[in-house]
Order: C-alpha cells, then structure tokens, then sequence
C-alpha cells in the first residue's frame, strides 16, 4: 500500500504508521482534511468505522515518506465539521457534530 486508501468515501488510516492492509487499519467516515502547504495531508475527526463513534484524533500524513504523525486531539469528538488552511501555519476548525446523550448534536 502507497499511502492512505480512500474507497467508496472511507479513509483507511494504517495502524502505528505502519502502511498496510492487514488487520489494525482504522476506517474512518465523515472525516476533514486540507492539504498542508509542504503537501502533508492533515485529517481530523471523522467517525470510527468499526464502532460508529465520532472521534477526536488529528493525524498529518506525509505520502512522500510514508508516515503518519499524530497531533494533539480535538477537544472533543467530530464529524461532518468544516477544516480549511487559513494561511501557511494556521488551519480553521468550525462547526460539526458531536455524540451527545445517544444522539447527534450540531456544535
């Protein structure tokens, strides 16, 4: 595997930066990424593929190394949020849903 795998709207993130399809790779739906100025892809929140739960983690890809790099998590879990790069050392994070109480709720 090259890098990320993007099917049918589904990201397939490889586990420990490892690139692979084996087992330990986390499907991702609903997630946003904005393509940095070095040409890393930074991808945030999204919801688990196998559990269904939003999440809250960040990751910067790097295609050209064939790593992944994990950043500070969002401070709570999003999907179907709006990510844009704001400049070259600031990326804007608005708006999404969140789990609350059983139910999707609008931030």
């Amino acid at each position: 595997m090259v890098g990320p795998s993007w099917e049918n709207g589904h990201v397939i993130i490889p586990a420990n930066g490892i690139w692979s399809t084996e087992y330990g790779s986390w499907f991702v739906d609903y997630l946003r990424s904005v393509v940095l100025p070095n040409n890393q892809l930074m991808i945030s929140g999204g919801k688990d593929g196998f559990s269904e739960a939003p999440i809250d983690t960040v990751v910067v890809v790097d295609p050209e190394s064939k790593s992944i790099k994990k950043l500070q998590g969002l401070p709570i879990p999003l999907l179907n949020h709006c990510q844009i790069l704001l400049n070259s050392t600031t990326v804007f994070i608005i708006g999404g849903q969140t789990l609350s109480e059983g139910r999707y709720s609008s931030v």
